[in-house]
């Protein structure tokens, strides 16, 4: 179960219009997640996990920085440019563009 408060939604005009905030219980590093993996009875060692983690970020963000989007089943990740061009025939220009990370969680979180 996820815990949350509400609170009154101050950005609209009705009178009886909460919002929710989510109480996080507590956060866990990657660290703590290789421990979790690991006290689950897996003939994997710590090293193994984090020698297979260490090699899918670095592919994952070499993809990305690539022009590709990679799809997890975690989360999608891949890259947008920011800012206005000023002809079908403009050129990104890092004064008025910005190329910017895309994160959107995945399915499994959406259902």
């Amino acid at each position: 179960m996820i815990d949350f408060g509400l609170h009154k939604n101050k950005l609209t005009n009705g009178k009886e219009q909460y919002r929710a905030t989510v109480l996080t219980k507590e956060t866990y590093t990657l660290n703590d997640v290789i421990d979790r993996m690991v006290e689950q009875n897996t003939t994997l060692t710590r090293q193994d996990i984090m020698a297979v983690l260490d090699l899918f970020f670095y592919t994952v963000m070499m993809l990305v920085l690539e022009g590709n989007s990679v799809l997890t089943p975690l989360v999608n990740l891949g890259v947008s440019i920011a800012g206005n061009f000023r002809s079908a025939d403009d050129t990104f220009d890092r004064k008025r563009h910005k190329v910017k990370a895309r994160v959107n969680a995945s399915k499994v979180f959406k259902d």
